[in-house]
């Protein structure tokens, strides 16, 4: 039966003139006995035809402000504050209305009988807004518990208290999906310890960590501080305390994923990797690239990886001619273009599926976009498949790279910009003695004579996030329980983000000379 009622109130509302009708009889009903309270409940003092006339007067009044402000259309289940301010909003123009009208009776003796007396108004003004707002608030609380209320909820805490704390408890409560139970804030801000927000109290940090989420058994801590207004050093010795207590952690996405002062309940997520670093992200100038970028047609090849990809969404920022997407992954670069014309509008990319080690394949896009700079990230990069697969690694690592680098020396391209790894450093493993090979080939073709194009080549550590990286590797294993594997107990792992990655890439692009 259940599952029936909930059937069809998510299918049919409400009809609006039902509710104007009920609205109207309220209002009509709560004249009446603000009419006999006025007269202290003596039916000797209630002239009945007099208030028969004041009551449709009254009922009339309401009905053209009802039609002009419509608090009627309003879905009384999904009823907010901006509905109860509508519908206070439509009473007190009603009532304003009505003082008016009695006024103008009360001097002309034809319509004396339409004077209502003025303490009538106000009692039925505060009577009828106590009834409404009280009913609507009645019913959304039984669709809430009876259809919406989750079987079951996670107690969670916020920290942060200022304005993206309040966004985010607000999706929380509203969206039942989510089955969280916002038990409590946490802020910094002494000022706040202590108090209510939105009906939840405010704790410090220590109060929260060392005391209070044992207590309620919270689990899991949502960060929602905007990034200008925590510093990495505290938000890391935020994270530290947290792990410790073994609680998940997830942060509210920053202010451009606010949309009118809302936030969409998938924009709450796990930490980034970003905050992994253990300082802040580098930052470049981009005076220079600016310069050697703008009008400029630029091909990147492997455009849709994680690398590739990011080098493409900075390439935009700085208004080249065009950018040449090559990708053998038509699923990726169809998915890519997507999200390019969603985020930047109609920019002028050309989308190429092709393989790098293609000869004739490439030689045809340099001859149709005759590339001005060429960034070469395409590349097969994880180790152990590679291990497995070296006649792949060679044929697209090193093959792909000799196609690309000799088809820009043929076609006088100014800048070639490889993206290499650490890996190719006394290679140990197939992948870094194919990237190996293709610098010693990226530089013996800069020491030709009379060539036009500059070769420069960028090395990769750790890429937090990238393709190959080995972050997602140990995020998989501890939500699969572990081990943990790792090469040495003593290994030191010196990483970056993708966006760092890519902005050294530009910068290296505008530095290197060949």
């Amino acid at each position: 039966m259940k599952n029936i009622l909930k059937l069809l109130l998510k299918q049919y509302f409400l009809p609006k003139w039902i509710v104007l009708i009920y609205d109207l009889t309220v209002i009509g009903s709560v004249f009446i006995f603000s009419t006999y309270l006025v007269a202290n409940f003596s039916a000797e003092q209630v002239i009945i035809q007099n208030t028969l006339l004041q009551i449709i007067a009254s009922v009339f009044v309401f009905f053209v402000v009802y039609h002009i402000i419509k608090p009627h259309y309003n879905i009384i289940r999904h009823t907010t504050l901006k509905d109860f301010s509508s519908i206070v909003y439509a009473l007190l123009i009603g009532s304003s209305g009505l003082l008016v009208f009695s006024v103008a009776a009360r001097s002309n003796p034809t319509f004396e009988y339409y004077a209502i007396p003025y303490p009538v108004i106000i009692i039925q003004f505060f009577i009828s807004v106590f009834i409404l707002l009280t009913s609507r608030l009645f019913i959304k609380a039984i669709y809430y518990f009876l259809f919406l209320k989750p079987e079951s909820v996670q107690n969670t805490m916020i920290f942060g208290a200022g304005r993206l704390g309040m966004i985010a408890h607000n999706v929380l409560e509203r969206e039942n999906q989510l089955s969280y139970n916002v038990v409590g804030f946490i802020d910094d801000n002494p000022n706040l310890h202590g108090k209510k927000i939105n009906g939840v109290r405010v704790y410090s940090a220590f109060e929260a960590i060392e005391h209070f989420l044992a207590k309620k058994k919270v689990k899991e801590i949502i960060i929602a501080i905007a990034p200008w207004e925590i510093s990495l050093e505290r938000k890391q010795q935020f994270v530290n305390s947290c792990i410790e207590k073994e609680l998940q952690i997830k942060e509210v996405a920053d202010v451009s994923a606010w949309i009118k002062g809302s936030l969409e309940k998938v924009k709450i997520q796990n930490i980034k990797i970003e905050d992994l670093l253990g300082r802040e992200p580098i930052s470049i100038d981009i005076t220079k690239i600016s310069e050697g970028l703008i009008g400029k047609h630029i091909m990147v090849t492997g455009a849709a990886g994680s690398i590739g990809s990011e080098i493409v969404r900075k390439l935009l920022l700085f208004n080249p001619a065009k950018v040449i997407l090559v990708d053998q992954a038509e699923s990726a670069l169809y998915n890519f273009h997507n999200e390019l014309l969603a985020s930047f509008g109609n920019v002028n990319v050309e989308i190429i599926v092709g393989n790098v080690s293609d000869q004739n394949r490439m030689r045809s896009i340099f001859e149709n976009y005759h590339p001005e700079i060429v960034f070469h990230a395409s590349a097969y990069k994880h180790v152990p498949l590679m291990e497995k697969h070296p006649y792949e690694a060679v044929k697209t690592n090193i093959g792909g790279t000799k196609v690309v680098a000799d088809l820009s020396v043929e076609f006088e391209v100014k800048k070639f910009v490889m993206i290499s790894t650490d890996k190719a450093v006394n290679p140990t493993n197939v992948m870094g003695a194919s990237k190996r090979i293709c610098e010693i080939y990226i530089q013996s073709l800069s020491q030709l004579k009379g060539i036009k194009t500059q070769f420069i080549t960028t090395r990769f550590g750790n890429v937090l996030g990238s393709n190959g990286s080995v972050v997602p590797l140990f995020k998989n294993q501890i939500e699969m329980g572990g081990p943990v594997t790792i090469t040495h107990k003593d290994i030191t792992r010196y990483f970056m983000t993708i966006p760092e990655a890519c902005q050294l890439v530009l910068e290296a692009g505008f530095m290197g000379t060949g």
